[in-house]
């Protein structure tokens, strides 16, 4: 029965990747945790003496994790609703949940370096290796964006050359083809930069429909195939 229930579990996931949808494994990690809290709790009914404790303990503390992974999204989840519109700042660790990086890159939360005059309070550090697109990537962003008419962000480079950096912006219909979200690369100069992007033209930038502003989904801030370290620093990402 215990492997049945595995199965039945995996194979949802796999067929939600079929159906053209992301397979989540830490659904089926909740599914494992829950089915072996079952199974410990039927154990203990057959049991008696010191292994019925032993299964009845295991049984609660399987449950306890099993439910306190899906409270501490809905925490994160109602977290990230109250700062909205910021997507990230980089201060609070519940935003910085939603944050992760993408390919070869790195990141962490770290005070602005010193030449970064007016950021007083953490900032991201983006360490970029070679790689296809090591960039950041801000994942389950606060759907509704269509109260509001800009995305922008500050971003400082440190280094003496120019950073060639692309802005995705995608919703939750995209077919993850090019073609089908909001793609712009920009050249930061050494320095400290603020970036504004009309959400107009992330609206129209799709080929063959309209992206929906009240269902967004992800934005990843990356360079296409970069062949040497860098680091670059991003701060107060959000919309207004």
């Amino acid at each position: 029965m215990f492997g049945l229930c595995l199965a039945f579990g995996g194979g949802a996931e796999l067929v939600q990747a079929l159906v053209g949808r992301s397979p989540s494994w830490g659904d089926f990690w909740l599914d494992v945790l829950g089915t072996s809290a079952g199974l410990s709790l039927y154990l203990s009914s057959l049991s008696n003496g010191p292994l019925r404790w032993i299964c009845l303990l295991l049984a609660f503390a399987l449950m306890w994790i099993d439910l306190s992974t899906p409270l501490r999204v809905h925490w994160a989840e109602n977290q990230r609703q109250k700062q909205f519109p910021v997507l990230a700042d980089f201060d609070n660790r519940w935003l910085n949940g939603f944050v992760r990086a993408a390919d070869t890159a790195r990141w962490q939360a770290v005070p602005p370096p010193v030449a970064w005059r007016g950021h007083d309070s953490n900032v991201a550090r983006l360490d970029q290796f070679p790689g296809d697109w090591p960039g950041l990537h801000l994942f389950e962003v606060e759907p509704d964006w269509s109260n509001y008419t800009v995305f922008s962000f500050d971003v400082f480079n440190p280094s003496q050359t120019v950073a060639r950096v692309t802005v995705r912006i995608s919703d939750i219909a995209h077919n993850h083809m090019y073609p089908d979200r909001f793609n712009r690369m920009y050249k930061f100069k050494p320095g400290a930069q603020h970036v504004e992007i009309s959400l107009d033209k992330v609206r129209s930038a799709p080929r063959t429909r309209e992206m929906d502003l009240t269902r967004m989904k992800a934005v990843i801030i990356y360079t296409y195939r970069l062949n040497e370290e860098r680091t670059l620093y991003f701060d107060n990402i959000q919309l207004r």
